[in-house]
């Protein structure tokens, strides 16, 4: 017997996987209906799950149980994560992001119910926006990224012409947090507890994004020829890479002057050590990019950080933050810092300028 909070289960005398709607069961109706999802065995569990959403649905306005609607958002909503959430941006994404995707649509169908597409408005926006706050533990920044993802999949009804009128509601304020950084002293405990490892791919990594400033997608992506040594300065060219079809962040490919004389020091050692066969900056040494994912590297700094008693701020995105924040502290312009973080907005820059002024406004304050 399958257990009842199980919606999908498979029988030992019959193929497949089978599932149970609870939700289409008829007042009278002692046992909930069961239908066959699929006889594919190998299928991975998100995508019979997608199959038992869709026999559920189709079930239910079958039954009466849901309104007859001509043009139901859950059915569009069904299609658009079979298609993989496709957006302006990427078509293909994650697991992970697309079950986030999932998180979100049923988020909305919770706060509103099925409704006709085109009846898409405000107020729907609005409400939906009054349930995410309703919900325990959700921040501004929470609230409107459902807000932003939810928008995704009514731009892609409207481009698909399954929607009539595309609707924009305003985003979501969001409050402006504090940049969380690194002192110089942590800096230098991170940097001699991560050279203590022994792993010169982790100094490597440590050295471009702290003393370049480079998100750690760039380093693990970056092959050896965009590092160019031979000109005055020296650079860094951060572009797509044809081997790994990768893009920079929002497509934005940038070169990076070196004027560090620390890091040009360490590179032009690095640089020069012989390796022959090494192609990427994050070599095995023959040919091969070290570390499956960049998420690896994030892991071992994270283990590195903590070991060293240092304030759990993201391992690596705060050695570019702290980077970006020295260079606001020794007067480069708002445009050069711009230009050499990759930043896709000013917005992002200016932060790190009101959150200057707000550093000296503190200082000014404790002379009074």
């Amino acid at each position: 017997m399958a257990n009842k909070k199980i919606k999908i289960f498979a029988l030992e005398n019959r193929e497949g996987f089978w599932g149970r709607f609870h939700d289409a069961r008829l007042p009278g109706e002692s046992r909930a209906p069961i239908k066959l999802l699929t006889r594919d065995e190998s299928l991975p569990n998100f995508v019979i799950n997608q199959l038992w959403e869709k026999k559920n649905e189709e079930l239910k306005r079958e039954r009466g149980i849901l309104p007859d609607i001509k043009n139901p958002l859950s059915s569009a909503i069904i299609q658009w994560h079979e298609h993989g959430c496709p957006s302006s941006r990427r078509s293909n994404k994650k697991q992970k992001t697309l079950d986030f995707y999932k998180r979100t649509t049923d988020l909305y169908l919770e706060a509103i119910g099925d409704h006709d597409l085109d009846e898409y408005s405000w107020e729907h926006a609005s409400t939906f926006e009054k349930f995410l706050w309703s919900l325990p533990r959700i921040t501004d920044e929470g609230v409107n990224c459902h807000q932003r993802q939810f928008q995704i999949f009514i731009t892609w009804c409207h481009s698909t012409g399954k929607l009539k009128h595309l609707i924009k509601p305003p985003k979501v304020s969001k409050s402006e947090k504090l940049i969380e950084t690194f002192t110089r002293k942590q800096i230098e405990i991170y940097k001699e507890a991560t050279f203590a490892q022994g792993d010169i791919n982790l100094n490597r990594t440590f050295m471009l994004c702290y003393y370049n400033i480079m998100r750690m997608s760039e380093v693990w992506t970056l092959p050896l020829d965009q590092i160019i040594m031979n000109t005055e300065p020296p650079r860094i060219v951060i572009k797509k890479v044809e081997d790994l079809d990768w893009l920079p962040k929002m497509g934005k490919p940038r070169e990076n002057e070196l004027h560090n004389q620390t890091l040009v020091d360490f590179l032009i050692k690095d640089l020069g050590d012989g390796s022959s066969n090494r192609k990427w900056f994050l070599d095995k040494g023959n040919g091969e990019r070290d570390y499956e994912r960049y998420g690896h590297l994030t892991e071992r700094f994270g283990d590195i950080r903590d070991r060293a008693g240092l304030p759990k701020y993201a391992p690596l995105q705060t050695l570019r933050r702290t980077g970006i924040t020295l260079m606001v502290e020794a007067g480069a312009t708002m445009a050069e810092v711009h230009d050499h973080s990759g930043h896709h907005n000013i917005s992002t820059t200016e932060k790190y300028y009101r959150a200057k002024r707000r550093r000296s406004g503190s200082k000014a304050a404790s002379v009074l």
